[in-house]
């Protein structure tokens, strides 16, 4: 008995020493100044395990860092890294260095990033399109970020949005609000928008102009979702020890052609043991078209009883998985798990056996609790 504690004392113990390994961490992880702010003091929080750690900088702005302290022992599990930024004369744009903190026990090494900006003469503005894929009909929107790099405020901003389809049409046109930007402040400014439109790939083109100046962002996007729908999965005329043909109805909902279409289908048991893995040959799906991905199952060394089905299709570089539940008896196979039940067999239709079995089994179970609560009442009664 007393090794067995041993033991479970010696388990928690490496398993804490793990979990503190595995989380420790320098925080935060990333950071962002403007030059324009001098010299700042930034604070890092780490936490570890204990051990001798050395701290430095890597990258363009290493000289511009300096720590407190550039060694320390770590006796508790956490510590307050003290940095101090001083901004040398760096070119404008964004330039970055690592702050690196080395565990000399282990090796390991944990880092964060300090990203500075530093300004443009005059005025300059950085913009980022914002676009995200969206259902046809929804209603949503464009957002244009602008960052002010220059030392000048901009007193006027926006963005002129035109959207192009596959072919190269404009569809739609937008524009946006007008906002001003403060020096090394960012604004966002917006256009909302409805996707009346088919499904397919976009692009959207904004022409920002800011106080007589002017640059362009382009985004590609799309209106509906490359997919594909598996909506039925059946298997008809089937007899138990021949080959069980899988028939999965599948839609693409995307505007153009997916190629290589092809089903993975791998059987287990309830222990979760593999009985069966095969697979269908490739087929192309026209846009929104339907198609039944067949594939072949030798059931001549299976019994009659439930199994699950993982079935993994792919195709034009997607994939969709579905895990779906397989009744298999002497003349059917039942396939349950997507929107309705689809079962064929080579004789009329009637109660699943399974079924029909719980609910026979439901109705002991409830005859048998009724029957002990009778008796006991009868023999308190005579007591």
């Amino acid at each position: 008995m007393k090794m067995k504690y041993r033991l479970f004392f010696i388990l928690i113990i490496f398993f804490s020493a793990f979990i503190a390994q595995t989380s420790a961490s320098l925080s935060p992880a990333e950071i962002m100044l403007n030059s324009s702010s001098g010299v700042q003091k930034i604070n890092f929080n780490f936490e570890g395990s204990q051990g001798n750690y050395i701290i430095f900088a890597q990258g363009e702005l290493n000289s511009s860092l300096s720590f407190q302290e550039n060694s320390f022992s770590l006796s508790s599990s956490a510590k307050t890294i003290e940095c101090t930024f001083s901004p040398d004369d760096a070119s404008p744009g964004v330039h970055e260095a690592d702050v690196v903190l080395m565990n000399l026990n282990s090796g390991e090494q944990y880092s964060a990033r300090i990203l500075v900006s530093y300004p443009y003469p005059e005025k300059y503005v950085n913009a980022t399109l914002q676009v995200n894929n969206v259902l046809e009909g929804s209603e949503t929107g464009f957002v244009v970020n602008l960052n002010n790099m220059g030392i000048e405020n901009v007193s006027d901003a926006s963005a002129n949005i035109e959207i192009f389809n596959s072919l190269g049409t404009k569809v739609a046109e937008l524009k946006t609000n007008h906002a001003s930007v403060s020096s090394g402040e960012s604004v966002e400014i917006r256009a909302p928008w409805k996707a009346d439109f088919p499904v397919g790939e976009y692009k959207a083109v904004a022409d920002i102009e800011y106080d007589g100046n002017s640059i362009s962002e382009e985004r590609s996007f799309n209106i509906g979702n490359m997919t594909l729908d598996l909506q039925q999965a059946i298997v008809r005329e089937f007899a138990l020890g021949g080959i069980a043909k899988f028939e999965l109805l599948t839609q693409n909902l995307w505007d153009r052609n997916i190629s290589g279409v092809t089903s993975d289908i791998k059987i287990t048991d309830s222990s979760g043991n593999s009985i069966a893995e095969f697979k269908s040959t490739p087929y192309d799906i026209s846009p929104l078209e339907k198609a039944d991905i067949v594939s072949f199952w030798d059931t001549s060394n299976v019994n009659a009883g439930n199994y699950s089905a993982n079935v993994h299709i792919t195709g034009s570089g997607m994939d969709i998985t579905k895990v779906l539940s397989v009744d298999v008896s002497d003349n059917s196979i039942g396939i349950f798990g997507l929107s309705e039940i689809q079962q064929n067999s080579n004789t009329s239709s009637g109660p699943n056996l399974t079924l029909i079995l719980v609910i026979i089994a439901l109705i002991l179970v409830s005859a048998n609790i009724g029957w002990f609560v009778f008796i006991r009442k009868r023999l308190f009664r005579r007591r």
